[in-house]
């Protein structure tokens, strides 16, 4: 899991897209409460 998290970051890094990395950042603060 925290392998495709980070690809997504690589990507976000690459395609500079605000909207994946709130994607992102929603995805890991679901999954750190869940954790």
């Amino acid at each position: 899991m925290y392998d495709i998290v980070h690809g997504y970051c690589c990507e976000y890094d690459k395609n500079n897209s605000p909207p994946l990395f709130e994607y992102i950042s929603w995805k890991i603060r679901g999954n750190t409460a869940y954790s």
